[in-house]
């Protein structure tokens, strides 16, 4: 008896012991780790003496939940990719916009597309203060995607200049700027939600900012402060990187079918500065967006300002249309669309100043929105309207497109199905009586 009773003691005891270690571990203060491409650097700064990583990645796989990982100054060719139990991690650079991410003579291709920095199914996550550099000439850069967060809540990429050289005569280009939906790389499906603040976009192919709800799952925008750049007239993408792209993972090439109703369609939608998806709620404010230099007068004339669509995720097929989403106070200029709507409901369009494009603001099923406060100056039509029970109110349309449209028919202003109040056209109305025309 007094065997067992000492046995049951010690097994208890060493049970006790078990849990107090494994409760330590899961309580380990975050760290903060340092990455300097001489392998020196902390614990106080880029000039400690300390041993450091010499590459990003490589303090990554270090790294745990909670972590701060401190860039110094340099340029680093590799591809980053985040996942695993590292929830909360911080990668900055220590000094803005000096930490450069090359991408490197050899891209792993992990999930059939390349992208410079991946997050897979890691919540909270902050990229901040980063220069990308990537190679558009000569023997250049196959790339996707800039940055890739899948199925993760709470990602931060803030502050970052994401640059690409882009002309027309390029031989090569990078898809998307940032992107952020509900479908992980494996092919399950998240929540997800990201916040893409003061960051500088330049000359994408295709978006600078997608999100994306391909699974109908929640997903949550906030895109603000953004200086966004689409160079649409370029086709130098290999169309075999693209098409492989597109079928792995995030939204197909656009299509505008539905907006085909008030005049638009049968227009290439590469270039586009901001792109919703599916069912994504949110933020879309503050943001500067335009075409390539030259805009519609030399030809190279692009896709959108801003393109809210249901219709083009792989399993778009029941996907709700944006819900709850606020546009407003961007500025848009040199599009051949600044913003067009093809499906939502409870859509806010307020305060954006849209100028040189050719379609200003256009909608399409869209119901129980408001647009109000915007500025319109085109050289096709200001504003094309076809849905129902919403309301636009203090419009001013101007240029040689100044004309409001609503095709739509029911018992609001002047036999259409929305309401109309306070609106000006320089070159009038359809009907008569939506937008007033300032008398000369």
């Amino acid at each position: 008896m007094r065997n067992r009773m000492t046995r049951f003691v010690a097994a208890a005891t060493l049970a006790v012991l078990a849990t107090s270690l494994i409760g330590s571990a899961a309580s380990a203060a975050p760290k903060t780790r340092w990455v300097d491409d001489d392998g020196k650097a902390g614990p106080n700064g880029c000039n400690g003496g300390a041993t450091a990583s010499k590459t990003i990645q490589g303090a990554i796989n270090a790294a745990g939940p909670g972590d701060t990982i401190q860039v110094c100054p340099g340029t680093y060719e590799e591809m980053l990719r985040i996942r695993g139990n590292r929830k909360g991690l911080t990668v900055k650079s220590v000094q803005p916009w000096k930490a450069i991410i090359r991408t490197p003579k050899q891209m792993p291709r992990p999930y059939f597309f390349a992208a410079l920095i991946t997050i897979d199914k890691v919540d909270d996550v902050t990229i901040q203060g980063f220069r990308t550099k990537v190679r558009t000439r000569g023997t250049c850069d196959d790339i996707d995607f800039l940055v890739a967060a899948a199925a993760s809540q709470g990602t931060v990429i803030r502050g970052n200049r994401f640059l690409t050289d882009l002309t027309p005569d390029a031989d090569c280009g990078v898809r998307v700027g940032v992107i952020h939906g509900d479908r992980a790389f494996d092919g399950s499906a998240r929540r997800s939600s990201a916040t893409i603040s003061n960051n500088i976009i330049r000359d994408t192919v295709e978006e600078g900012v997608v999100a994306f709800s391909e699974a109908g799952r929640q997903v949550r925008t906030r895109v603000h402060d953004n200086s966004i750049r689409a160079y649409g007239a370029c086709t130098c993408l290999p169309a075999a990187a693209a098409s492989r792209a597109r079928s792995a993972w995030g939204p197909a090439r656009p299509r505008v079918s539905g907006l085909g109703t008030v005049g638009v369609s049968g227009v290439s939608m590469d270039g586009i500065g901001v792109l919703v998806d599916g069912a994504v709620s949110g933020k879309i404010d503050q943001n500067v967006i335009q075409g390539a230099p030259g805009g519609l007068e030399t030809g190279a004339s692009w896709g959108a300002g801003i393109l809210v669509t249901p219709s083009y995720a792989p399993a778009a097929a029941g996907v709700a249309p944006a819900d709850r989403l606020v546009i407003a106070g961007n500025l848009i200029r040199r599009a051949w669309g600044g913003i067009l709507i093809d499906g939502g409901d409870g859509v806010q369009v307020r305060a954006n100043t849209i100028r040189t494009v050719l379609i200003g603001l256009a909608v399409v099923d869209l119901v129980n929105s408001v647009i109000r406060n915007n500025t319109v100056q085109a050289k096709g039509a200001g504003i094309l309207v076809l849905g129902e029970d919403n309301r636009f109110t203090r419009n001013t349309v101007t240029g040689a497109g100044g004309i409001c449209i609503d095709d739509s028919s029911g018992s609001g202003t002047e036999g259409t199905a929305n309401t109309w109040t306070h609106n000006t056209a320089s070159q009038g109305s359809s009907p008569e009586g939506i937008c007033q025309t300032p008398r000369r």
